[in-house]
Protein backbone atom coordinates (compact mmCIF):
# COMPACT_ATOMS: atom_id res chain seq x y z
CA UNK A 1 0.00 0.00 0.00
CA UNK A 2 1.17 3.35 -1.31
CA UNK A 3 0.61 6.64 1.10
CA UNK A 4 -1.99 8.71 0.08
CA UNK A 5 -1.05 12.46 -0.10
CA UNK A 6 -4.05 14.66 -0.91
CA UNK A 7 -4.20 18.54 -1.75
CA UNK A 8 -7.31 20.19 -1.31
CA UNK A 9 -7.77 23.91 -2.60
CA UNK A 10 -10.94 24.26 -0.46
CA UNK A 11 -11.14 21.50 2.03
CA UNK A 12 -14.33 20.26 2.54
CA UNK A 13 -15.92 19.88 6.11
CA UNK A 14 -16.06 15.95 5.69
CA UNK A 15 -13.46 13.66 4.15
CA UNK A 16 -14.30 10.71 2.52
CA UNK A 17 -11.73 7.91 3.89
CA UNK A 18 -10.63 5.08 1.03
CA UNK A 19 -12.09 1.28 1.76
CA UNK A 20 -8.25 -0.08 1.85
CA UNK A 21 -7.50 2.63 4.44
CA UNK A 22 -10.74 2.58 6.49
CA UNK A 23 -10.24 0.20 10.22
CA UNK A 24 -6.52 0.27 10.11
CA UNK A 25 -3.96 2.03 12.19
CA UNK A 26 -2.81 5.01 9.89
CA UNK A 27 -1.71 8.55 10.65
CA UNK A 28 -3.67 12.00 9.75
CA UNK A 29 -2.13 15.46 8.94
CA UNK A 30 -3.99 18.54 8.53
CA UNK A 31 -1.27 21.43 7.56
CA UNK A 32 -2.37 24.25 6.11
CA UNK A 33 0.31 25.37 2.97
CA UNK A 34 0.18 28.77 3.00
CA UNK A 35 2.22 28.86 6.53
CA UNK A 36 4.42 26.39 4.44
CA UNK A 37 4.94 28.80 1.20
CA UNK A 38 5.20 32.19 3.24
CA UNK A 39 7.83 30.82 5.05
CA UNK A 40 9.53 29.43 2.52
CA UNK A 41 9.03 33.24 0.19
CA UNK A 42 10.16 35.26 3.52
CA UNK A 43 13.02 33.05 3.88
CA UNK A 44 14.32 33.37 -0.17
CA UNK A 45 13.96 37.16 0.44
CA UNK A 46 15.71 37.38 3.42
CA UNK A 47 18.80 35.82 1.74
CA UNK A 48 18.11 38.53 -1.35
CA UNK A 49 21.61 40.85 -1.49
CA UNK A 50 22.73 39.84 1.46
CA UNK A 51 26.39 40.46 1.67
CA UNK A 52 26.16 43.05 -0.42
CA UNK A 53 30.09 44.04 0.69
CA UNK A 54 31.36 40.86 0.61
CA UNK A 55 35.09 41.12 0.09
CA UNK A 56 36.76 40.79 -3.43
CA UNK A 57 38.60 37.36 -3.17
CA UNK A 58 42.83 37.67 -3.44
CA UNK A 59 44.58 36.33 -6.52
CA UNK A 60 44.47 32.04 -6.83
CA UNK A 61 47.20 31.40 -8.58
CA UNK A 62 47.30 29.94 -12.28
CA UNK A 63 44.30 26.55 -13.07
CA UNK A 64 46.53 23.66 -12.54
CA UNK A 65 46.50 21.03 -15.92
CA UNK A 66 44.41 17.96 -15.36
CA UNK A 67 44.64 15.47 -17.99
CA UNK A 68 41.78 15.13 -20.14
CA UNK A 69 41.01 18.76 -19.64
CA UNK A 70 42.68 20.82 -21.61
Amino acid sequence: MEPLRLIFENLPEVLSIPEDLQHRKVEVIFWPLETILSNVQDDILSFFGCISDFPDREPQGEQALRLGFE
